[in-house]
């Protein structure tokens, strides 16, 4: 047993009731399909990527059932694509989606600061961290538009109470 699926499922819904993603595209998986990320003449995303590493550890050990201490890190991604006409200076295109993917990741923060432990009451309070930031033509761009990818790791310990 494992906290995952209630805390990704929960940071989830949090993250999609915030005001300033209304527009975009938020879901438990990757999105599959271009269609599904469209917003005006951006493409945007933030969905939980799956969880990373992890580790289960009993806290003492007797005989019989046991508490467990479960550690782990749930992955999101931040997704924009920014698209550009002749008339846009490439640099204002990249810069534009650089800072919309930036203002994206401020949302999951926020999402996890109204909630630090996504409602799960064995959960510790999360710890959020930028693991990695990828940016300039996303693999089915065209050549008229910028990218910019946020993976954010978001550590989770929780104790599990031992089974009934």
């Amino acid at each position: 047993m494992s906290t995952y699926p209630t805390v990704a499922a929960a940071l989830r819904t949090a993250i999609a009731a915030r005001p300033n993603l209304s527009a975009v595209t938020v879901r438990y998986g990757r999105p599959r399909y271009t269609e599904d990320l469209q917003s005006g003449n951006k493409r945007e995303a933030v969905w939980i990527d799956g969880p990373g590493t992890g580790t289960k550890d009993y806290p003492y050990l007797t005989p019989g059932s046991k508490p467990t201490d479960e550690t782990y890190t749930l992955l999101v991604a931040v997704q924009v694509e920014q698209g550009a006409d002749a008339a846009t200076d490439p640099d204002d295109a990249q810069l534009q989606a650089d800072t919309r993917a930036n203002a994206l990741m401020l949302e999951v923060e926020a999402a996890v600061a109204a909630d630090v432990t996504a409602g799960v009451t064995s959960v510790v309070p999360l710890v959020v961290s930028v693991n990695g930031w990828q940016r300039g033509d996303p693999p089915d761009a065209s050549a008229e538009s910028y990218w910019c990818r946020l993976d954010i790791e978001i550590g989770v310990q929780a104790r599990i109470p031992a089974p009934s």
